[in-house]
């Protein structure tokens, strides 16, 4: 019997039933319904073709150092926290100027970009003459080893699919190996879960991107939304169906009708995340957003206007040191199911006694794994996302 109490915490349990046999690996093979298997890892699938820059796993804050502070200090201080991607400023400008500085000061970090391109705007398979931009633009970035791939936008709605299909072939024909990208809408922005898994499917069809990504903020003011196991559950299927990674965007500053969330909230949503098999997570914010009437904005890693960092800074920094490695081992898995013990949110799929775990005593989200050879992994969450458990795992004999 294995036992882990912390709040927020999550483990990664390696479960070998007996050594090697020549020939092959001895192991138990987990109840698992075929439907929820993938024949290999989405990490694998990335690297054979579009979006082969993609990191095995990404880690990313929202909002860069604004124009006023994009410097390399700022930027070094922004790739201490342990990220290795970047998303644009707080209205970024979208300019090859601006964005080529970036690059100059990211490149030395070992830190990738997204970057936003307003020039893009003016291409269209309608225009022919605009193609030559598209040659210009591509020609901009792809060769640079800071350049992850092309921001084309947060939350589109379904009608701006055409249009983002439209840049995601004309971007891709030129430069097959950064991907376009968006973050998709949340759960909680649609009326039910067949509503907002026809929004991903046809983004899906429309744009045949390299990633999926989106948020769902569960830590609202007035209670918890309770729709987080239910947009990994769905955002991670979608993306399985179509061979590709996902990233999940947690809450980190306080605004609008989101509450502060502490360091036990923060891993929560980490480890629900990871959980579910997903190959990235970014945390809105790293820069505060500037002040913006109705929002409210609570202090993120960096304050706006005085630079100082928050306490939030060193509490990504630390967890960061520890998802990294994790992220990236479970990242080269193969993701099986994720179970509910003790209860079982909206969208969540109850654990169930099978040939490796006998018994799950405590509320605990059950992320499962294998490499491949078969050994089984169990991630082992608390589900709780505002007090300790005591979780304990009973075992298989052997």
């Amino acid at each position: 019997m294995l036992r882990f109490a912390r709040p927020g915490l999550a483990f990664l349990v390696v479960l070998m039933v007996s050594a090697p046999a020549p020939g092959g690996a001895a192991h138990a093979t987990p109840r698992v319904p075929a439907a929820r298997a993938t024949p290999r890892a989405p990490a694998v699938q990335a690297a054979a073709g579009y979006g082969s820059a993609l990191p095995r796993f990404a880690l990313f804050g929202w909002v860069s150092p604004p124009r006023e502070s994009t410097t390399a200090g700022r930027y070094a201080e922004l790739a201490a926290t342990g990220f290795n991607v970047t998303v644009l400023a707080w209205e970024d400008a979208g300019t090859a100027a601006e964005n080529l500085v970036r690059l100059d000061l990211t490149r030395p970090l070992g830190l990738r970009n997204l970057l936003l391109d307003n020039d893009l705007d003016s291409v269209s398979t309608s225009n022919p003459a605009s193609l030559a931009l598209a040659d210009t633009i591509v020609a901009r970035y792809k060769d640079d080893p800071a350049f992850l791939g092309y921001y084309l936008g947060d939350e589109p709605p379904a009608s701006y699919f055409p249009r983002l299909g439209e840049w995601f072939d004309i971007l891709r024909e030129r430069d097959p190996v950064h991907p376009a990208w968006n973050s998709l809408g949340a759960r909680g922005a649609f009326a039910t879960p067949a509503d907002f898994r026809a929004y991903v499917e046809q983004y899906v069809a429309a744009t045949h991107p390299a990633v999926l990504c989106n948020n769902q903020y569960d830590f609202q003011v007035t209670g918890d939304a309770h729709f987080l196991t239910e947009n990994v559950a769905t955002l991670g299927s979608v993306a399985r169906a179509n061979d590709v990674p996902f990233w999940g965007v947690v809450l980190l500053v306080e605004h609008w009708i989101y509450r502060h969330v502490t360091e036990g909230m923060l891993r929560w949503q980490v480890a629900q995340w990871l959980a579910g098999g997903a190959h990235g997570i970014g945390y809105f914010t790293y820069w505060t957003p500037a002040p913006l009437p109705g929002y409210g904005w609570g202090p993120a890693m960096i304050e706006w206007g005085t630079g100082a960092r928050t306490p939030y800074y060193d509490m990504v920094t630390a967890l960061n040191a520890r998802l990294a490695p994790l992220g990236d081992t479970l990242a080269g898995l193969r993701w099986l199911a994720t179970e509910h013990a003790g209860s079982v949110p909206p969208g969540g799929v109850p654990f169930v006694p099978d040939t490796l775990l006998l018994a799950v005593a405590g509320r605990a989200t059950l992320g499962r794994f294998a490499d491949s050879m078969d050994v089984p992994y169990v991630f082992v969450a608390n589900a709780d996302s505002l007090s300790p458990q005591m979780v304990s795992l009973t075992l298989a004999d052997g």
